[in-house]
């Protein structure tokens, strides 16, 4: 059995690696076709996610609306939106293959094996 923190440790690890794994899938534009994304106060929504480096920045668009991520690899994640402030968010799993950082979801196309 885990202690606390080693769970916490784990699920760190678990979250960066099927980041990562993502990210990487993303580079095919098939899979980007099929992604959903949703943002507060909004339902799902057909988005387009493009990778400008793999596993270091990312940008998710919607509509008019546009999200700029970067990952420095330590598990940190930067996001702004559009010319705003770049905020640390925290990747996370909201339900079964639901990928968030922060309060901007994203859900479809994400292989994890």
């Amino acid at each position: 059995m885990l202690k606390a923190e080693g769970a916490g440790a784990a699920m760190a690890a678990v979250i960066s690696v099927g980041l990562l794994l993502w990210l990487n899938a993303l580079s095919n534009p098939a899979l980007a076709s099929d992604t959903e994304c949703r943002s507060p106060h909004q339902g799902w929504q057909p988005c387009e996610l493009t990778v400008q480096e793999p596993g270091r920045r990312w940008q998710v668009r919607q509509g008019s609306r546009l999200w700029q991520l970067q990952h420095d690899g330590s598990g940190i994640v930067q996001q702004r939106e559009g010319d705003g402030r770049w905020q640390a968010v925290e990747p996370h799993w909201r339900q079964e293959g639901e990928l968030c950082w922060g309060h901007l979801c994203a859900r479809g196309a994400i292989p994890l094996d």
